[in-house]
């Protein structure tokens, strides 16, 4: 048993229960559970990791079936998920949340406030545009740069945006592109053969972008999986989770490399090693500037 004070230390808060959320909980939760076995002093009830959502379901863009699946799997391995819950406040020791109103009801109660002691929070409902976008002289919408449909700036020809800036819009859907890899790489391909084509006075494309799918891993070799319009769960879409992401691997080195790490995995125990860094002050992100400081 720990002592009660220290409980904070074995409680890990995820905010987002989006891709990056569900597979930070289930990764870290293996981690710790497997960190146990060196501390015989902690039990295994005594360790939380807590899902923050402020959706009325996880998973948004995966099949219900799928997000269903993975809510049931995550909740039997003993991860907590508080869904319609938005996070008010943190400052290093306790996190303060209220409850978000569920757009599908009428809310009957004042939103109440309730906190959770820990000491360790990890953000993954997204991020906000940097100041480099949102003060540049491009027109922004949401915090993305408005692109054509041949990515490139209306005001501003010869300047291409991609990825988590460029704000394009599918034909199809009337709505922004997700961010997400599949599509950064498909907009850099457009983008190389519009800058090529300006150059040498060619026909420009438009970008097209189909997702191939959606992948999750959800810890302990289970995953979810929804490949042209299949939905696969367990240990199968684990797999091809895998499959998929060592093709993409450069070099066949590499290739080799993970693919001999993985395979270890299989078999051993991770390799765990602890860094003993203690700083006797906490470091200080910023300091007040004297009014003789210069600013660049």
């Amino acid at each position: 048993m720990i002592l009660s004070c220290d409980r904070s230390l074995l409680t890990f808060v995820i905010v987002g229960g989006g891709f990056a959320g569900i597979e930070t909980a289930g990764e870290l939760l293996d981690f710790v559970h497997d960190t146990k076995k060196h501390y015989p002093h902690i039990h295994e009830n005594e360790i939380k990791v807590i899902i923050l959502e402020a959706m009325p379901a996880i998973l948004p863009g995966f099949s219900e079936r799928l997000a269903q699946f993975t809510k049931d799997k995550m909740i039997q391995r003993g991860i907590e998920i508080m869904l319609n819950t938005l996070v008010v406040n943190f400052d290093g020791s306790e996190v303060i949340i209220k409850d978000a109103v569920d757009p599908t009801k009428t809310p009957v109660k004042d939103k109440t406030l309730s906190s959770i002691q820990t000491k360790t929070l990890v953000w993954t409902a997204g991020v906000t545009p940097v100041d480099t976008i949102k003060n540049s002289v491009f027109k922004t919408e949401r915090g993305r740069i408005i692109v054509n449909e041949f990515l490139e700036t209306p005001d501003f020809p010869g300047v291409y945006v991609i990825g988590d800036c460029s704000l394009a819009i599918d034909p199809s859907t009337k709505k922004p592109y997700p961010p997400t890899a599949q599509n950064a790489e498909a907009q850099g391909k457009t983008a190389a053969y519009n800058i090529f084509a300006g150059i040498n006075g060619q026909q420009k494309k438009k970008i097209e972008y189909y997702s191939k799918g959606q992948m999750a891993i959800i810890g302990k070799r289970t995953g979810i999986a929804s490949i042209f319009g299949m939905n696969i769960h367990g240990f199968l879409a684990w797999w091809i989770w895998r499959s998929i992401y060592l093709s993409k691997i450069p070099r066949l080195d590499k290739r080799l490399r993970v693919l001999l790490d993985w395979t270890a995995d299989l078999f051993f125990d991770r390799d765990i090693s602890r860094l003993k860094i203690f700083r006797k002050e906490p470091p200080v992100d910023y300091r007040e500037l004297d009014e003789v400081d210069d600013v660049w």
